[in-house]
């Protein structure tokens, strides 16, 4: 990663490079790893601006490919990118729009992971997880919260129970299995709060 002096923030004087590093440390920030400069997110930071990609069947692997080639063409760019991939691909989207862009780019493992009729593959989410992490992916978004107990209060409260793709998922994979928790909970286990929250 290059150094945070590169940072937009710092370049603009919106914050230091010691006040940076001291909030990175602390973990109320954080510097995504690019290619190019690392892009801060969290308080006191510029707000990003991301872009989407994916491919639900790799025959859409050419089309989203020229959308990466497209933004680089532009002359600017977001700030972060998202691989919304459900299919496993020769060269994932992240890798390309990472090297072509030099943005951070993050993605949903599970979508890669779970089929509607079986389910969650867990041991195969653990390996995309560590495959994902090693190839530069800047962030991941695991879907971790939810519990069977969750979801029948979100069911009795909410006209739409879950109101994200990759929470859906994982709660499709409770209802499959009949867990109480995520598919992945013993491999990836939450702290539990010493009292429940108000």
């Amino acid at each position: 990663m290059n150094g945070l002096s590169d940072v937009q923030e710092i370049r603009e004087g919106l914050l230091s490079e010691p006040e940076a590093r001291t909030r990175i440390d602390s973990g109320s920030l954080v510097a995504l790893r690019t290619s190019g400069s690392p892009v801060l997110v969290g308080p006191g930071s510029l707000v990003k601006v991301n872009t989407s990609i994916g491919c639900n069947r790799a025959a859409d692997l050419a089309t989203e490919v020229e959308k990466i080639a497209e933004i680089g063409r532009l002359g600017y760019q977001p700030d972060l990118m998202m691989d919304l991939s459900t299919v496993q691909l020769p060269i994932p989207l992240y890798r390309t729009a990472g090297e072509q862009l030099g943005l951070p780019v993050g993605t949903l493992p599970h979508y890669l992971c779970f089929k509607p009729r079986r389910g969650m593959d867990v041991p195969r989410l653990l390996d995309e997880i560590e495959r994902q992490a090693a190839s530069g992916v800047a962030w991941m978004t695991l879907h971790l919260s939810p519990t069977r107990e969750m979801y029948e209060l979100a069911r009795a409260t909410r006209q739409t129970p879950t109101t994200a793709r990759g929470g859906g998922i994982v709660v499709r994979d409770m209802l499959i299995h009949d867990r109480a928790e995520r598919p992945s909970a013993s491999q990836l286990p939450l702290p539990r709060p010493s009292q429940p929250p108000r």
